[in-house]
């Protein structure tokens, strides 16, 4: 007989594949909003979009992978499997530093009726402070003893 129906693709390798796409394409998102993040924070732009969306790309990196590696738990040991394993312990690391970050984040400097920060005095004065940016008395003597 003469069949011209359309092959029959295996759902397991579908499957397997859209995996190693999804986990690859997102682990490389994941590093360049890292990369993107140092750049806009070098020039003072908002980066407020990159650390959402590398968030969403890390989760997902890091459940595609797993997918992947379960998918593929009988065959053999390839570079991808390598990858994907790669991909799910960073991006775990990764997810567990933010939680970290999450539980122990203290609101209490926060003054929200004023929607400002309050700073410590210690933390006020200091050489990492913009006091040595203010005119003091040697600055004053500097200009002085040049007029």
């Amino acid at each position: 007989m003469n069949s011209t129906s359309a092959p029959q693709i295996d759902p397991k390798r579908w499957k397997t594949s859209i995996a190693r796409i999804l986990f690859m394409g997102a682990g490389v998102y994941a590093l360049t909003c890292a990369a993107a993040i140092f750049i806009m924070e070098r020039l003072g732009w908002s980066q407020s979009f990159f650390h959402v969306t590398q968030i969403v790309a890390t989760i997902l990196c890091g459940l595609a992978a797993a997918l992947f590696l379960w998918l593929t738990r009988g065959a053999r040991f390839d570079w991808a499997r390598r990858v994907a394993i790669i991909a799910c312990v960073l991006s775990g690391l990764w997810m567990a530093f933010v939680l970290y970050i999450f539980i122990t984040l203290d609101f209490s400097a926060i003054d929200l009726r004023k929607n400002q920060v309050r700073v410590p005095s210690w933390l006020r004065t200091g050489w990492w402070s913009d006091a040595h940016m203010r005119p003091t008395h040697w600055g004053q003597s500097i200009i002085s003893a040049c007029s």
